[in-house]
C-alpha cells in the first residue's frame, strides 16, 4: 500500500532479475571542473538565476486537486501537498524537484510506505531490463546499504532523455560541459587580470646565474611590493642589469571579454528557455518584458509544469480520479485594470456571473443578482443565451 491506500501495479516484468542493467542517472566523471556532477554549475551566475526564476515561478503557483473537474480545497490529498515531506513546505518541496530536474536532468520523490523522500540523483541507479524498460530503482542510503523501490512508487520527473526511450534524462554538464567550462576560464581570466594590475603577466631578466632559492625570492617580494592594483602606480627599480618584460597577451579591452560573456549570457538563456531580459534587465523595455514574460510562461513554464502533473497524476491518482494541477491563471491575468475590463466584458457577454468573475479577482460573492447570467444586450435572464445554430 501507498499514499491514499495505493495498491501496486502487478507486473510481471518488475519480477524479472534476469537480464537487468543498471544505470547510473549521473554521467562519470568527464575530467572537467566539475567532475561530472551539476550542483557546482550552480556557481555559475547566470545558471543559479535560471534554475531560480524557474524554480520560484512554479512554486509559486496554486497546487490544487480536483475531483470530476471540480475543484476540492479540503481533499485529503490537497492536505498532503501542504506538507509533502515532514517539515518541508510544498514550496520548498517543488523548487528542489526543479532543481534535480533542471540540473542532473532528472528528479526523484518516492511515495513508498505512505510517505515522501526526494532522493539526489547521484543516489539512484535505474534497473532496466534490456529493451530499456524501467523494472526498479535501487538507492543508495546515507548508511551505506541500498534498497530497491518499485517504478509505480517512484515519482520520476525527466528532461529531454538520453536514450530516445524516455526513461533518463540528460544531465546539462553532459551536454554543455564544454560552455561550462568557457564561462569558468572567462571568470578566471577575468580575476587574475584585475590581481595583476591589468597585465595579464610579467617577468624579469637576470644577468648572469642566481640560485634558484634567491630567483624565488626575488619573485615573491616583487609580487608584493608590485602587483595588484593599489600597487599599479608604484615604480620598480632594478640594478645588475636586471630587465622587466610584459609577457605578450592581449588586454582584456582587445580580447572583448564583455561580448563573450554576452554570448554565454545568451547560451545560458537558450538552454533554459527563458528570455534574455529576465537574466540581463537591459535587454528589453516594459513593452518588450511583459511579451517575454508571456513568452517565458508558455515555452518554459508550461511544458515544465504539464511534466510535474503527469508524472503526478500518473503515480498519484488513487481516489476516484482526483487530478493535480497547477493554477497558471494569475500569472496570464494582466494588470487588474486590464483583468476588470475582460472580467467586464464576459459578464456583458453572458459567458461568466458576475460572482464568478468576481472569484476571479478574490472578491465576496455580491449579495444581490452575483449568480445571474447576463444576456448580451445587458438584459438579466436566469437561464443562459442558447448558443446559435
Amino acid at each position: 500500500m501507498t499514499l491514499f491506500g495505493k495498491k501496486k501495479k502487478k507486473n510481471t516484468e518488475e519480477r524479472q532479475q534476469n537480464g537487468l542493467q543498471g544505470v547510473s542517472v549521473m554521467p562519470q566523471s568527464s575530467g572537467t571542473i566539475f567532475g561530472g556532477y551539476g550542483s557546482p554549475l550552480l556557481n555559475i551566475p547566470s545558471v543559479f538565476a535560471s534554475v531560480q526564476i524557474i524554480g520560484n515561478t512554479i512554486a509559486s503557483l496554486p497546487l490544487d486537486v480536483f475531483v470530476e473537474n471540480i475543484i476540492e480545497k479540503n481533499h485529503p490529498a490537497a492536505k498532503m501537498l501542504d506538507e509533502p515531506i515532514e517539515n518541508m513546505t510544498q514550496s520548498v518541496w517543488v523548487q528542489t524537484i526543479i532543481r534535480n530536474y533542471l540540473i542532473d536532468g532528472n528528479a526523484f520523490a518516492s511515495t513508498d510506505a505512505g510517505k515522501m523522500t526526494i532522493y539526489e540523483s547521484n543516489q539512484v541507479v535505474v534497473n532496466m531490463t534490456s529493451s530499456g524498460s524501467i523494472v526498479s530503482y535501487t538507492i543508495a542510503t546515507d548508511s551505506g546499504s541500498s534498497k530497491i523501490i518499485n517504478p509505480a512508487d517512484m515519482l520520476h520527473f525527466k528532461r529531454l532523455t538520453r536514450d530516445g526511450k524516455g526513461q533518463l534524462g540528460l544531465a546539462l554538464i553532459e551536454l554543455f560541459n564544454l560552455l561550462f567550462d568557457e564561462m569558468q576560464s572567462t571568470s578566471q581570466h577575468t580575476s587574475e587580470y584585475m590581481k595583476n594590475g591589468l597585465l595579464n603577466g610579467l617577468w624579469i631578466e637576470v644577468a648572469g646565474r642566481v640560485q634558484p632559492k634567491a630567483l624565488e625570492e626575488m619573485r615573491e617580494k616583487f609580487a608584493e611590493i608590485y602587483s595588484g592594483l593599489r600597487n599599479r602606480n608604484k615604480i620598480p627599480t632594478f640594478t645588475d642589469g636586471m630587465k622587466l618584460h610584459t609577457i605578450d597577451n592581449k588586454a582584456l579591452k582587445d580580447s572583448d571579454i564583455a561580448g563573450l560573456r554576452a554570448a554565454q549570457l545568451k547560451d545560458i538563456a537558450m538552454i533554459f528557455n527563458i528570455p534574455i531580459s529576465l537574466l540581463d534587465g537591459s535587454q528589453g523595455n516594459y513593452a518588450s518584458t511583459v511579451e517575454a514574460n508571456l513568452m517565458f510562461m508558455k515555452t518554459c513554464i508550461n511544458p515544465i509544469i504539464k511534466h510535474l502533473e503527469d508524472e503526478i497524476n500518473q503515480k498519484l491518482n488513487v481516489l476516484n480520479g482526483i487530478e493535480f494541477r497547477f493554477d497558471t491563471s494569475k500569472f496570464l491575468a494582466g494588470t487588474f485594470s486590464q483583468q476588470i475590463d475582460t472580467l467586464g466584458a464576459a459578464v456583458d457577454k453572458g459567458i461568466l456571473t458576475p460572482n464568478e468573475a468576481r472569484a476571479r479577482i478574490g472578491y465576496d460573492k455580491a449579495d444581490s443578482g452575483g449568480d445571474t447570467l447576463y444576456a448580451p444586450a445587458g438584459t438579466p435572464t436566469s437561464q443562459p443565451t442558447p448558443a446559435k445554430a
